[in-house]
Formats: C-alpha cells, structure tokens, sequence
C-alpha cells in the first residue's frame, strides 16, 4: 500500500519540479512593472496591501484579507504516523495593491498563495496552552484531551494584514465587474486569465520567492523519480516473492 503511494508521490513529485522551475523562469523573465505603467497580459508588481474589505483571522484575532488556519492531529499507524488535519478554514477577500503610482485591484479566487506563517504551535505533555489557542479550541469546539491525556496537535495559521508588503505575478485585464467596484475606477483587475495559468500573490520579496521555487523545483525533480523508482522496485520485489 505505502509502496503504491510512494511511487505515486514519487510521479506527482517529478512534475511538480518541473512546474515550479517553469514558473521560476517566468518570474525571472518577466520586469516589475509600477501600477501606472501597467500594460494588459501577465505582469508582476509589488506594493502594499490596501482593503476593500476584510476580517479577523481565527487563532491571531488579527485583521487580514486573507487567513488559513489548520489544526492537525499526530496520529500512529504501527511503527509510523503522519498529521490528519482535522480542522482547516481559509477566507481571501479581493484587495488593491498600491505603489508610489497608484493602485491596482487583486481578485481572489484561483492564487497560488504563498505567505509566511504567523503562527505555528504544537501542544505538548504538562505544559499550558497559549490563551488565543485555548480561545480558538473552546470557538471551533477542538477537544485538547482524549482518553490518554492530551492529543497530540498542531495549530498553524497564515496571513495577510492591511499594509503588508506583497509580490503578485498574474494577468492583468479588463475587469468585467468593474461596476461593483469603488466609484467604477478599478477597470483593471490583476487575477487568472484562460490559457495563462500564473497568480502567485506572496508576501515573500521575489529574491525569496526564486530561491524557494529554485530549491523545491530542484529537490522534486530528483528526488522524485528516486522515489518512484525505490517504490517501484519494492513493488515488483514483492510481487516476485509471492
């Protein structure tokens, strides 16, 4: 069973790092353009996040446009174990990214959205828990404890707060909801386009983004067929003994 997953990874892996190199070369090969400057078809630009409207994330009780929260559970299976997420809530509002030029409206369905995490916390055996992960447990009715003591759990949450610094790589376009927008001024809408399959909004710099998507590109794409292939031989090493 875990051989025909491995070597399934190991598949899925291998075309991940060519993905991610490809999307690391659009990246290095396309110039940050100024909001005032910016031309219809795939652009990237950088400022800070202005709301049209946002929320207050679950565990941080902090305003953003966007939040992921998961809670994840340690669980054994024999001599092994992995993280069930038992709990996961994610909300992403449309905002405007705004430079020294002005200002740009960001949809919000279909990005690619890496940001850092703000928080990441693990319970441990006797040791007391922080109040806004006891607040958040008590509001999304997560039981701590089971029938051996405490469970083991991990509580990560991610977000992007007004006046954060963010890079956005994606389509600009005619916004075809330009009505329902601000005083009808954000004819422009950055977001996914058909046939162009790049919207990455990140918090990271772009520097940090090439060399995040340079190392996972270059560990997939060997270490993938690695994977597959050790599975593989398992598999047919299994077979042959039956």
């Amino acid at each position: 069973m875990w051989s025909f997953a491995g070597a399934g990874f190991g598949l899925w892996s291998f075309l991940y790092g060519w993905k991610s190199l490809r999307l690391r070369r659009i990246i290095q090969e396309i110039p940050t353009s100024k909001v005032r400057s910016l031309a219809l078809g795939l652009a990237e630009v950088s400022g800070i996040i202005v709301p049209i409207k946002s929320t207050i994330s679950p565990i941080l009780k902090k305003e953003c446009v966007f939040y992921h929260t998961k809670v994840e559970e340690y669980r054994r299976s024999g001599k092994s174990g992995h993280w069930a997420t038992i709990k996961e809530l994610k909300i992403f509002f449309p905002f405007h990214i705004e430079d020294e030029t002005g200002k740009v409206l960001v949809e919000n369905s279909n990005a690619d959205v890496r940001v850092k995490k703000d928080l990441q916390y693990q319970t441990r055996a006797f040791s007391s828990c922080p109040e806004h992960v006891h607040t958040f447990c008590e509001e999304y009715g997560i039981v701590r404890t089971g029938l051996l003591g405490s469970r083991s759990l991990r509580f990560s949450e991610y977000v992007l707060e007004p006046m954060d610094r963010v890079y956005v790589l994606a389509s600009a376009k005619d916004n075809p909801f330009v009505k329902e927008f601000v005083n009808n001024q954000d004819n422009i809408i950055m977001g996914i386009s058909e046939g162009v399959p790049y919207f990455v909004i990140s918090d990271y710099s772009e520097r940090e983004l090439l060399q995040q998507l340079f190392l996972r590109s270059y560990v997939a794409i060997f270490g993938g067929p690695v994977l597959f292939l050790a599975s593989l031989a398992y598999i047919l090493w299994y077979l042959g003994m039956r």
